[in-house]
């Protein structure tokens, strides 16, 4: 199989990427070097991991520490509390969830790829999940009468 990457497209997935794994860099840096409340500034400031450019780790730990940053993170924390329904496939892809539903050629519907997605939740939450898939059960009978 030969691979096409001219165009805007694969530019696009390619920094969404780096981006993505730029991110994630930075939590596990955060959750393991940057611990305020057990270290002192001067001891989070000489981060140990020999990987991390010592001014861009100051950097990242000014902006933890600056108003906005903690605003910032106060505002995620809230956000990440409310969340209803949190997919439970892990890395794995709709497409590859929808592929391994697949019974002999016949393909799940929406519903079935969602229950099976986002059903595994907390038992809180479980209720949310009944909810989504019963309105979206009456909208698709719905179309189907009009």
């Amino acid at each position: 199989m030969e691979y096409n990457f001219n165009g805007p497209a694969p530019k696009r997935w390619t920094l969404t990427k780096i981006n993505h794994c730029w991110r994630n860099w930075k939590n596990k840096l955060k959750e393991k070097w940057y611990k305020p409340t057990t270290k002192t500034m001067e001891e989070i400031l000489e981060c140990p991991d020999k990987r991390v450019d010592l001014e861009q780790w100051r950097n990242l730990v000014e902006f933890w520490n600056s108003d906005d940053g903690m605003a910032r993170s106060d505002r995620n924390a809230k956000n990440r509390a409310n969340l209803n329904l949190n997919h439970a496939c892990g890395t794995k892809s709709m497409a590859r969830l929808r592929d391994e539903l697949t019974i002999e050629g016949e393909e799940p519907d929406r519903l079935e790829v969602f229950q099976k997605a986002y059903g595994k939740t907390k038992p809180n939450r479980e209720a949310s999940t009944k909810l989504v898939c019963n309105n979206f059960f009456f909208i698709t009978l719905e179309t189907e009468l009009h």
